[in-house]
């Protein structure tokens, strides 16, 4: 019966999209098979089905009713979207995946006309407007008819990608394969240093792998592309300590070309894939948690080095800053919307300049402006914030006080931000507290609850005066503007409510000391 419902899917689609489904030229459909093995902290193993395709990279996609580079949803069957590659902050301004791999090469000092001149990418391609998990993607890159760098390109469920960049010419980093192995090259890189609350990516990556072509395929403008070799590849994970932790490998079944017939062929097994990969995560997750009642190890200073030693500046392993979530966003708006009243109506000779750790984001600057004049005062002080993490802004609007932002979310613990004066970041946030008591009163009883959450069992406090006597919990309803305002606060305070219900009800015990929604036993000197 399942199989008549993703055909009639299947069929109702083809219609529905008046477009050509011509044969692509230089792209393949692979049909792929992912098998993992988990060696701790529990034993287990689990095979899913893909639908990849391999095609060569262009600086304008020839799309068609098969296939496409595109970030429109009904542009094809399958497609490929250039924001979820390498670096979304090039994708903004229209480039495509070609042009964002070459300005990452840019960015970390090679010359992408010298070593790019063919570029095959293998990834998992959105089917049917459906987005899928994809774990993983591979980019070959060839010039003058050899490999000179493979890229690997990890995902996360959270949106954040990591870009492993394994440079051929680079003596000692590529080294040949076992022979009897299958794979071609292998390299071992370390871990970028945080994905997630529950991962602190400590560890290593050791990526094998075979390249589909020697010299980059076929360069002529004819159509006689040689079939690639089958592009299998396996990465192990170890920790701090080179010990295996879990095996995947990517082998591929089938090599066809990008044709209808094909692309029907394969979709026919494909379509409910995200469906069964949802219902593999939940098994999983139910089995090492509820079952086995194992303790995780979340990791919630999101950027401290400290708590992460494999963590580097030199932009080995990590891309920057993730895509920035919705809601953060929004409470950006409402921090930098505050924070520019203030100024122009308190504090005028001062400049507040936000950075951010990723170079890629482009800085904001807050000036103060003169009384009917459209340029900006002149500033005598500049309050610096450098932003480590977009959670920044959400725990901002959700602290009780000033002082609690700057003693426990900057430097000192969460390590989300760094404040270059925290007097003076004190005194202009002190002084965007408004007058309405309506919005003041409904936002002092939200910031009382998270108080109540986050010091909650620590030496009996419940939203008490201090905490060891580091930080004051004392409520303030300061960075408050509007109701929307305290919607976006509502929203933040369900999002951390729901996270701390769901570790309570799911049974999962975490380490002390590294609760996600406690920030207080994590600051020096505990």
């Amino acid at each position: 019966m399942l199989q008549y419902f993703q055909s009639a899917i299947l069929l109702l689609t083809i219609f529905a999209v008046q477009k050509e489904y011509t044969e692509q030229r230089d792209c393949y459909a692979l049909r792929v098979s992912a098998p993992h093995r988990r060696m701790r902290p529990v034993g287990s193993s689990f095979n899913n089905k893909f639908l990849y395709v391999l095609y060569r990279l262009r600086n304008t996609s020839t799309s068609n009713g098969l296939f496409s580079e595109s970030a429109q949803r009904t542009a094809s069957l399958l497609r490929v979207s250039p924001s979820m590659y390498f670096s979304e902050h090039y994708s903004r301004s229209g480039y495509s995946i070609l042009d964002n791999l070459k300005q990452v090469l840019r960015e970390r000092g090679y010359d992408p006309d010298a070593m790019c001149h063919t570029v095959w990418l293998m990834t998992l391609p959105i089917t049917l407007g459906i987005s899928h998990v994809n774990n993983v993607s591979v980019a070959w890159v060839y010039a003058h008819g050899r490999p000179t760098c493979t890229i690997f390109c990890t995902h996360n469920s959270s949106g954040q990608r990591h870009v492993y960049l394994v440079d051929h010419n680079k003596a000692g980093q590529v080294q040949a394969a076992a022979k009897d192995s299958g794979y071609q090259y292998t390299a071992t890189m370390a871990r970028a240093h945080h994905v997630s609350p529950t991962e602190p990516r400590s560890g290593y990556y050791r990526f094998t792998w075979t390249s589909p072509f020697d010299g980059g395929g076929c360069e002529c403008k004819c159509n006689c592309q040689h079939a690639p070799r089958k592009p299998n590849f396996r990465t192990t994970v170890f920790d701090e300590h080179m010990q295996a932790l879990l095996v995947g490998r990517l082998e591929v079944e089938s090599v066809e070309k990008m044709n209808a017939t094909s692309v029907v062929h394969l979709l026919k097994d494909h379509t409910f894939s995200n469906l069964k990969i949802a219902l593999q995560f939940v098994k999983t997750g139910w089995f090492m948690h509820v079952k086995r009642g194992l303790r995780v190890h979340p990791a919630p200073p999101l950027t401290s080095s400290r708590m992460n030693p494999t963590q580097t500046g030199d932009m080995t392993g990590f891309m920057g800053l993730p895509a920035q979530p919705v809601l953060s966003r929004w409470a950006q708006r409402v921090v930098e919307s505050v924070l520019l009243h203030t100024l122009n109506t308190r504090y005028r000779d001062v400049c507040i300049r936000f950075e951010y750790t990723d170079r890629n984001i482009t800085p904001v600057t807050l000036l103060a402006r003169n009384a009917g004049d459209t340029w900006p005062s002149q500033a005598i002080h500049t309050l610096h914030i450098t932003i480590r993490s977009f959670e920044f802004y959400k725990q901002l609007l959700i602290s009780p006080n000033p002082m609690y932002a700057v003693d426990v979310l900057t430097q000192n613990c969460e390590d989300l931000a760094r404040v270059s004066d925290a007097r003076l970041f004190v005194d202009i946030f002190s002084a965007t507290r408004i007058s309405d008591g309506r919005r003041s009163v409904a936002i002092e009883k939200l910031r009382g609850a998270y108080v109540r959450m986050v010091s909650e069992g620590t030496h009996g406090t419940h939203g008490a005066q201090n905490v060891d006597g580091k930080i004051s919990l004392h409520v303030e309803s300061f960075v408050s503007a509007s109701w929307m305002t305290i919607f976006i606060i509502t929203l933040i305070y369900l999002e951390w409510w729901l996270i701390k219900s769901f570790y309570e009800r799911a049974g999962i015990r975490i380490i002390p000391r590294l609760t996600p929604w406690r920030p207080f036993d994590r600051l020096q000197g505990k």
